[in-house]
């Protein structure tokens, strides 16, 4: 089965906002230097390069009719908790990024939202267009929650925190053509190695308790495609038959910013990690064993 296009386009999408969006994030309100700057023509002419771009460059099989495509169990739907994380992170980034240039709060917030739709919703209906796809519409609503999150008040986002937990898994062996052939890669690459976290906190820190939260998390193991597993893999290789499952946890988690007064320095170093859970105690339950195990689900 190829890869496509698509899978591609979402992967270099998550890893430039993992390299450029925690700097961002990192950022308090009260501390950010606003200067003044062009930022919504720029980000219109970024916006209309994109599409263009990405019509040229990506989209080569060429275009038809518009219509849809069901891919709401591609991958067990960790794509779309990819599409809502990436979604996330990039508006958070984009309201930023428009406070600097010398936006007022609630007019950055309000043209982050906008361009970060366009710029999701650009994509899905280029993918509407092109032969060899279709559509999306739990793509786009998945980008939808991830924008819409991005958008809630800053204490309400206080009270919760998306984040992406990893491990090597024995299945990318198999597929390294897809799930990648070494680390860094395979990070980015193979979702049986990845957990996706909501972790909820309490508001503010009252209590040195308070640095802890309560995470919930969803991963999938056994994927060597996206619907079903291949006899075979693109060297002619055999593949072993694994059963394709999902796997829930709830565990732990550790906001390592409130460890330290409110005034050090390196609470901005910190908050550049806070995409990534930190292993805690919990529990999980697997489709494939279904039972209930207890450990440090990752």
């Amino acid at each position: 089965m190829p890869v496509s296009r698509k899978f591609w386009i979402n992967k270099l999408i998550t890893i430039c906002l993992l390299v450029t969006a925690s700097p961002l994030n990192a950022m308090e309100g009260d501390s950010i230097k606003r200067k003044s700057f062009p930022i919504i023509p720029v980000e219109i002419g970024l916006l209309a390069s994109s599409q263009v771009g990405l019509s040229i460059f990506w989209y080569q099989d060429g275009f038809s009719h518009f219509k849809f495509r069901d891919d709401i169990h591609q991958w067990r739907g960790m794509d779309k908790a990819g599409h809502i994380m990436s979604a996330f992170q990039v508006t958070r980034s984009n309201i930023k990024l428009c406070e600097l240039s010398g936006l007022e709060s609630s007019n950055a917030k309000k043209w982050a939202l906008l361009s970060t739709s366009i710029f999701y919703t650009g994509i899905e209906v280029l993918d509407g267009f092109s032969s060899g796809y279709g559509f999306s519409l739990s793509d786009f609503v998945a980008n939808g929650i991830g924008i819409g999150l991005a958008g809630l008040p800053d204490r309400m986002q206080a009270r919760f925190s998306l984040r992406i937990s990893y491990r090597p898994s024995p299945y990318a062996q198999y597929r390294p053509e897809l799930l990648g052939k070494r680390g860094v890669e395979r990070f980015f690459k193979d979702y049986n190695g990845q957990i996706y976290w909501l972790s909820l906190w309490k508001n503010e820190k009252d209590h040195w308790s308070d640095v802890f939260g309560l995470s919930l998390g969803y991963g999938v193991e056994g994927l060597l495609g996206g619907s079903k597993n291949p006899d075979k893999n693109q060297d002619g290789m055999l593949i072993p038959e694994f059963l394709r499952s999902s796997k829930f946890s709830l565990a732990l988690d550790v906001k390592l910013t409130r460890l330290l007064p409110n005034n050090s320095k390196a609470i901005k170093w910190l908050k550049l990690l806070d995409f990534i859970k930190i292993p805690m105690p919990g529990v999980f339950w697997c489709t494939k064993q279904r039972e209930l195990s207890f450990g440090f689900p990752y």
